[in-house]
């Protein structure tokens, strides 16, 4: 869950830069889908989406295996173990 550390400003901003990248590539994949096999490019366009959307499940793993790491680490160096047995002194 995203914590809210950024103003209105923060939030809105990204969405007017998006568009406006969107609005100026639009040119060029147009003139980009008219120059090529448009059977050949949908393929590709739909294999490198569907290796980019396996890369972010792998780093969401990776990233939560970390952080699960780093937790259990940090409870271990201050004795916050429950396994059962009485707490260090």
């Amino acid at each position: 869950m995203m914590r809210g550390t950024g103003g209105d400003v923060e939030r809105v901003l990204p969405r007017p830069s998006s568009e406006s990248g969107t609005v100026a590539a639009r040119p060029c994949a147009g003139i980009l889908i008219d120059a090529v096999n448009k059977r050949r490019l949908m393929i590709v366009i739909s294999v490198l989406f569907f290796i980019v959307m396996a890369l972010f499940l792998v780093a969401s793993a990776i990233l939560h295996a970390l952080r699960y790491r780093a937790s259990s680490r940090r409870h271990l160096c201050r004795g916050d173990n429950d396994s059962g047995g009485s707490p260090r002194r």
